[in-house]
């Protein structure tokens, strides 16, 4: 039985229930591992999210904080150092290290186009570094747990909440609105009624120059009850032992788990 649930066991539920079991219920060990995919996202997430910790601790632990060029260059700085590292640790290919060095590339013109921004409006270094980096948030749903990690969230006159992505696929796709909507849900569940919710998310890929109004997606709270639905009928029919195959295309295309898939028929049963 599923202890938690996320926005990924979602998807992974909705491509295939019979490879959700076998990850969170039976716990296989992966077959195959999509490595140079994975560690381009690991990497520019760590990189940008310790950075931005160790320019939190450098520029804002001074009773009044001023937002100077300083802050920009010290950031670059730490995401070089930081990229470097990371990528020498995993052993990276030249393939990966370029698609990593792009992302963190574009990740910088967009904190540059923020300071510009927060320097017209005479914001103070705080708003213009997120006040929220990767920050897990737990809500509860008729004794459901659900949960997620949120990448970043800024904070000046509005709420700037974002996910960073760097897969391939540059457009908006239905999983990620779902994403946002659940990391919404998340959210506004955690804070109190004077605060301001989540009313719209951006997923920003980093494999390009980023345009934000391109990567906004608005948040209603009917889609907010409609994913508390989707979560709710997730929960009941996986903890109800029926795990049917979804043989798609991409869907198996990235299954970690094709040779074991082939004992069990269509209904998730074993082949006896």
């Amino acid at each position: 039985m599923l202890k938690t649930l996320s926005h990924s066991k979602l998807e992974q539920i909705r491509a295939c229930p019979l490879s959700a079991y076998f990850d969170h219920i039976l716990k296989t060990p992966p077959e195959t591992q999509f490595s140079d995919i994975s560690l381009i996202g690991k990497s520019t997430h760590t990189t940008i999210s310790t950075s931005i910790k160790e320019i939190k601790t450098l520029h804002l632990n001074t009773l009044n904080p001023v937002l100077t060029p300083t802050i920009l260059d010290d950031l670059n700085r730490s995401i070089q150092e930081g990229m470097l590292g990371v990528l020498q640790a995993n052993n990276a290919d030249d393939e990966t290290c370029d698609i990593v060095a792009n992302c963190l590339t574009n990740f910088m013109q967009l904190m540059e186009r923020r300071y510009s921004y927060c320097e017209q409006k005479n914001l103070s270094p705080i708003q213009f570094l997120p006040s929220i980096v990767e920050e897990r948030y737990t809500t509860t749903l008729n004794d459901i747990t659900f949960r997620g990690d949120i990448d970043a969230i800024f904070k000046d006159s509005k709420l700037w909440p974002i996910d960073w992505k760097t897969n391939s696929n540059t457009t908006i796709t239905p999983a990620m609105i779902r994403q946002a909507t659940c990391y919404a849900l998340l959210y506004n569940s955690n804070i109190g009624i004077d605060q301001t919710p989540i009313t719209e998310f951006f997923m920003v890929n980093l494999r390009k120059k980023v345009n934000l109004n391109k990567c906004l997606i608005k948040i209603t709270p009917s889609m907010i009850e409609e994913q508390k639905q989707e979560i709710l009928q997730s929960w009941e029919t996986f903890n109800g032992n029926y795990f049917p195959k979804n043989k798609s295309y991409t869907s198996c295309l990235f299954c970690n788990h094709k040779l074991l898939c082939l004992s069990y028929d269509d209904e998730g049963h074993p082949i006896q």
